[in-house]
């Protein structure tokens, strides 16, 4: 049986939360009263298993379009069917740009997925596997437009990941970072915060998200 409150909420969430009952059952009732935007963004592919609430995910596209930066390097791409898909997906519409994505996984299962399930958007997206933000220097040219901080739940690595781009933000780069109230942002909340070249503008919290932030280099 559905337990109905515990449904409701993963419908914020996104459709690989759902158990096979819940699948049924939003495929017959409620797929029909989202939009097609809301679709995309609560099932992205439905090939690829994938993390994040909806509302997240649609954060995380909606300040590439918005912004239309050259690149965003991203920390922590799992099996790439969350940020990563959505991440690529804004560079695609757009016709331009590329997300540089980082992961330990040596067996880069992520790459595999998008040459089975997504091709299309493999001119969007370069896998880079290891674990030091060092290793995106041959893909930085002069600055940085974009990055989003999703790594493991340790305050010290988001912090030192940041301290890696630093010297390389300009007026305009953009930061997005995923749960930002937890142990993940502990360190680097406060930077950012108290640092009057950054600017928040976009900063969504439970029940539509776990935490999610968007703030820009002003000066």
């Amino acid at each position: 049986m559905i337990d109905h409150q515990r449904y409701s909420e993963r419908l914020l969430h996104n459709f690989h939360e759902l158990d096979l009952e819940e699948r049924l059952l939003y495929n017959r009732k409620d797929r029909i009263r989202f939009t097609d935007k809301e679709q995309f963004f609560f099932e992205g592919c439905l090939d690829i298993p994938g993390q994040m609430y909806r509302a997240d995910r649609r954060g995380l596209y909606d300040a590439i379009i918005k912004y239309e930066p050259r690149h965003c390097f991203e920390i922590g791409t799992g099996s790439g069917g969350g940020s990563t898909f959505f991440l690529a997906s804004a560079f695609a519409e757009l016709g331009q740009g590329k997300i540089y994505t980082l992961e330990i996984d040596k067996s880069n299962t992520a790459l595999r997925n998008y040459q089975m399930f997504l091709p299309n958007l493999l001119p969007f997206v370069e896998f880079v596997i290891g674990d030091s933000p060092s290793l995106f220097l041959p893909f930085i040219e002069d600055s940085v437009d974009c990055i989003f901080l999703d790594g493991a739940e340790d305050g010290r690595q988001t912090l030192e990941q940041y301290e890696f781009f630093k010297s390389f933000f300009k007026s305009g780069s953009v930061i997005m970072a995923h749960d930002w109230n937890s142990e993940k942002m502990r360190l680097l909340k406060p930077v950012l915060e108290n640092d009057p070249g950054w600017e928040i503008e976009v900063e969504m919290d439970q029940p539509e998200s776990v935490g999610f932030i968007v703030v820009r280099r002003i000066r």
